[in-house]
């Protein structure tokens, strides 16, 4: 793995978690609408409630979610440990605002006040120093 794949797992993973959250919501809001129902069916007919495999998937995919969550969290606090070891400070500070807070390198330009083409090229050399310093490795 190299110095941006490593660095980009980070985003990969918070995507993964935007997802999940998604799909977790869609499967809350069927879980517990079918419960409403036949929780007043149960109360009716005294029948057992069929949304409960619903609502144990919808635990499970919680459950996961809190361990990607986990994982995220481990790998974000990681990251920015190598981050700050970088002895150059503007190297630092541009991989952690591209790779940490997702910046795109126009607003690290707008931001650092550089030109865009600047930070392009100085972006190149901080992943390399970051790889030479042999902090990545996961």
């Amino acid at each position: 793995m190299n110095s941006r794949e490593y660095l980009e797992e980070l985003k990969r993973l918070d995507l993964f978690i935007k997802q999940r959250k998604e799909e977790l919501e869609e499967l809350r809001s069927i879980a517990y609408g079918i419960r409403a129902v036949n929780t007043e069916r149960e109360n009716v007919k005294g029948g057992k409630i069929k949304g409960s495999a619903l609502i144990d998937r919808y635990i499970d995919k919680e459950n996961e979610i809190k361990n990607i969550i986990n994982e995220y969290v481990d790998l974000k606090h990681k990251i920015i440990g190598d981050i700050q070891k970088m002895k150059n400070p503007v190297y630092a500070d541009l991989i952690y605002r591209r790779y940490v807070e997702f910046k795109s390198l126009e607003k690290i330009a707008d931001e650092m006040c550089y030109n865009y083409n600047y930070i392009r090229r100085v972006h190149s050399e901080a992943l390399k120093a970051f790889g030479k310093t042999g902090l990545n490795k996961v």
